[in-house]
């Protein structure tokens, strides 16, 4: 049994117990904007950033209203989502366009987005995934593809290793399947549809993209909902969670009616010249062999082949595989197969077959399936008390996934 698997049924007999307790139904929204620090949930009284506001009561009635006991609860398309234009979301709207600075970076991350736009869009399509979520990787990246985050995450998506591998995307030292915009978009797709299956709903579904499923189980378990606004105000999501959703739906608002809020919509990035994503073909070449040897027999751009292939980060296929699929501009598929004897010719001699694994920060440890807090101790040399002090820690317990603050002055690495 996948891990998806187990995670959906442990979820659904959470959601049946807590059905019985009759909490609220399933919110139907959708979620957020990471990219931007931006500012925090206001709150209810007093200066502490740290209680959250409640929903306008407009806005809450409208909600609370539709419900009766007997009313039978039909949980959301999985094909399209509603917004809220709430007090949170007009806050991240203002925050985006009133500041010369957030307009500048907004209305380049547009700009860049729309290089691949078309191909985003379109595999959501093909998936019957509401194509909003196209928002979803411009928050994580300004779609980047080169975009590598603090906590190792990579790519327009912004995948980690292990995530990345659980949906087939390769990283090793020559290719990191994170930063092809097509390959990642299909692995986006496939956990967007696994987290909305978990959790239908899509504003708990996007929380859990950027939290992570276990995170998000234990605040359904601790608040007896699943309302994602409800959770919000009730503090049980992390601060960077509880600003993701009206981040989110602030950016598919800007976006969706963006001459409204003043920008430019459509346009690519000024200093681009190489244009929109082509459409492209699978095709096997053998391997390895340097994109440029490929470009120049094939009398194409180095650049278009660059472009279409942003995961082979040496700019050559994998030494490791004696031929390998790259992606090549729609309509040249010919070209390469003909010259597919001639790159047999040129394939790189003793090329180092290694693999590329993130080096772990020095000041952190990502916690690993099997760890414990005394196993980690142990291997930096630090006490259980020092650890749990260093990261706030009340209780023992630990997820896999979680980055901890660890000292290294005594920790020798191997």
């Amino acid at each position: 049994m996948d891990f998806f698997s187990r995670f959906l049924i442990l979820l659904l007999l959470i959601f049946f117990v807590i059905s019985c307790a009759s909490i609220h139904p399933i919110e139907n929204s959708c979620g957020g904007y990471q990219n931007f620090s931006g500012p925090e949930r206001e709150v209810a009284q007093g200066p502490s950033t740290e209680e959250a506001e409640a929903l306008p009561g407009d806005l809450e009635e409208g909600r609370r209203d539709s419900e009766s006991e007997d009313e039978e609860i039909i949980p959301p398309q999985i094909t399209s989502f509603a917004i809220e234009k709430n007090k949170d979301v007009e806050r991240w709207i203002d925050y985006f366009t009133k500041e010369q600075a957030n307009r500048e970076r907004f209305q380049r991350f547009l700009n860049r987005g729309q290089r691949y736009k078309k191909v985003v869009q379109t595999i959501l399509k093909e998936n019957d995934l509401p194509p909003e979520l196209y928002y979803l990787a411009m928050i994580e990246s300004g779609y980047a593809t080169n975009a590598y985050s603090r906590a190792s995450a990579v790519g327009a998506w912004q995948f980690m290793s292990a995530t990345g591998r659980r949906y087939d995307l390769e990283s090793s030292y020559y290719v990191d399947e994170r930063r092809d915009p097509i390959r990642s978009t299909e692995a986006a797709v496939k956990y967007l549809t696994d987290l909305y299956m978990a959790f239908q709903s899509w504003p708990l579904a996007i929380s859990a993209y950027n939290a992570g499923e276990y995170r998000i189980l234990g605040a359904i378990i601790r608040g007896k909902s699943r309302d994602f606004w409800e959770l919000a105000d009730k503090k049980l999501l992390p601060m960077e969670t509880r600003n993701y959703v009206p981040k989110f739906m602030a950016a598919v608002l800007i976006g969706e009616n963006a001459k409204e809020y003043g920008f430019v919509a459509g346009e690519l990035e000024a200093d681009e010249e190489r244009g929109e994503f082509p459409s492209v073909s699978a095709v096997e070449v053998p391997s390895p062999v340097y994109l440029k040897d490929i470009a120049a027999l094939a009398s194409m751009p180095v650049d278009i082949l660059t472009m279409a292939n942003p995961h082979l980060t040496r700019g050559i296929t994998p030494p490791h595989v004696s031929a390998y699929e790259i992606w090549v501009p729609a309509g040249s598929e010919e070209q390469i197969e003909k010259i597919k004897d001639r790159l047999v010719e040129l394939k790189i001699k003793n090329a180092k077959q290694k693999f590329y694994y993130p080096q772990e920060n020095k000041n952190y440890h990502i916690v690993k399936k099997g760890d414990t807090l005394s196993s980690i101790a142990r291997k930096y040399q630090m006490t259980i008390r020092h650890l749990k002090a260093l990261n706030n820690l009340k209780s023992s317990r630990i997820m896999a996934g979680r980055k901890l603050r660890i000292s290294t002055k005594n920790y020798k690495s191997n």
